[in-house]
């Protein structure tokens, strides 16, 4: 079997999974120094509104000031 590898340059990048929660320390690792957002089934498996919500607030944080991060309702 054979992998092939592709890399793009981005500013954010979205990884979606399925609907269980895995292990994404890989991931948080291959990021390196670039914040790494856990959101929806990534955290645990929800419901589509709970799920929709993390995704909410973890796009007011990117970008955000620490001030600005501290006034966000999770």
């Amino acid at each position: 079997m054979q992998t092939a590898y592709r890399s793009w340059r981005a500013d954010t990048v979205l990884y979606a999974l399925g609907m269980r929660s895995v292990d994404c320390s890989a991931l948080k690792e291959a990021a390196g120094d670039a914040q790494v957002y856990l959101i929806g089934d990534a955290i645990k498996p929800g419901k589509v509104d709970q799920c929709t919500r993390t995704g909410y607030i973890a796009a007011l944080k990117i970008g955000a000031s620490e001030e600005s991060i501290a006034f966000i309702q999770e």
